[in-house]
């Protein structure tokens, strides 16, 4: 009965993650490419009111999959990948390590359905000095044979966390203002579900 229940809520939600997918692919293409890196600094269009929209919808049902806690940030339309000669000129020493973890599955949708077998550790980071909104960024550390970079363009005031999954990743920050990259501190390291304060800072 309960895997019953289960199965049917993960086709629910796979069917949502691929209507979002399908509208953030909309969204991508009516808005254009949201981010622009110039002398040196990223600047990125935070999201509009429908993207915001669909996020509050989306997390209120993956928050389902989340043992209750809030639902991913993480959706096509705000989830922004990053070309290699657009993050070369972050610095690896204002940014934190989050090593990868062998054997966390790879398979997507799964990767974000932690009550089903995805990923659920995070790292809970923050600026050292957050008096200002930002962007959390992340980039493949230099040597690892797995390459990717991407942001978040939710703007986020306090900390913020990232899952973790099989490869390393460097995870930084940059200003929501001035695109200035700025230094970062790691708050915390937990698992989704251990209800513990950082439970309610929403995953990116």
């Amino acid at each position: 009965m309960v895997l019953a229940i289960l199965w049917r809520l993960g086709l629910v939600l796979l069917i949502a993650i691929l209507m979002g997918s399908a509208w953030g692919f909309f969204l991508v293409r009516w808005e254009g490419r949201p981010v622009e890196v110039r002398e040196g600094r990223i600047y990125a269009k935070p999201t509009g009111l429908l993207a915001q929209n669909a996020d509050a919808y989306l997390g209120a049902l993956e928050s389902l999959f989340y043992f209750l806690e809030f639902g991913p940030y993480t959706h096509p339309w705000n989830n922004t990948k990053l070309r290699p000669d657009e993050v070369a000129h972050l610095n690896p020493n204002m940014m934190i390590l989050s090593e990868g973890i062998p054997g966390e599955t790879t398979q997507y949708p799964f990767t974000h359905i932690p009550l089903l077998g995805g990923w659920r550790r995070t790292v809970v980071f923050s600026p050292t000095d957050p008096t200002e909104p930002w962007f959390p960024i992340w980039k493949n550390p230099d040597g690892q044979e797995i390459k990717f970079a991407g942001m978040s363009r939710i703007p986020c005031w306090g900390p913020s966390q990232l899952r973790r999954g099989r490869g390393s990743a460097l995870l930084g920050a940059v200003s929501a203002v001035h695109g200035r990259q700025l230094p970062v501190r790691e708050v915390a390291r937990r698992y989704i579900g251990d209800r513990t304060i950082y439970s309610r800072i929403p995953t990116r």
